[in-house]
């Protein structure tokens, strides 16, 4: 009986020893828990506002290359409206000369109808 009962003493120190050490971790717990975390992020806050810079003068570069390769040249632009401005008097010519011609061609028949008529 002695065996058992020295067993259950054991058994019962254990059982304290580990009781004591949860209480112990309760209590670290409770204080941690307890305690108000404060996370410094004026770093972070930093990156925050230089990455911000960054990414727009990134994308204000994108706009100006993109502005840059848009426009063309002074000369570009002056040559193309004096082609459009040939082209134009060319056809305005055209189509002078073909209506001009079309009078004389009529004229011609006509008096060439009254140059066979009377020869007859």
């Amino acid at each position: 009986m002695n065996n058992k009962r020295h067993n259950i003493d054991t058994i019962a120190e254990v059982l304290i020893d580990k009781l004591n050490a949860m209480e112990k971790t309760a209590r670290r717990i409770e204080e941690a828990s307890s305690k108000e975390l404060k996370v410094d992020t004026s770093g972070l806050e930093l990156n925050t506002e230089l990455l911000k810079d960054i990414s727009e003068n990134y994308l204000h570069r994108i706009e100006q290359d993109k502005i840059k390769r848009l426009t063309l040249p002074k000369w570009i632009v002056i040559v193309f409206v004096y082609m459009c401005a040939i082209c134009t008097f060319s056809i305005a010519l055209n189509v002078y000369q073909k209506l001009a011609y079309d009078k004389l061609e009529d004229t011609a028949i006509i008096w060439y109808k009254k140059a066979n008529n009377k020869g007859e």
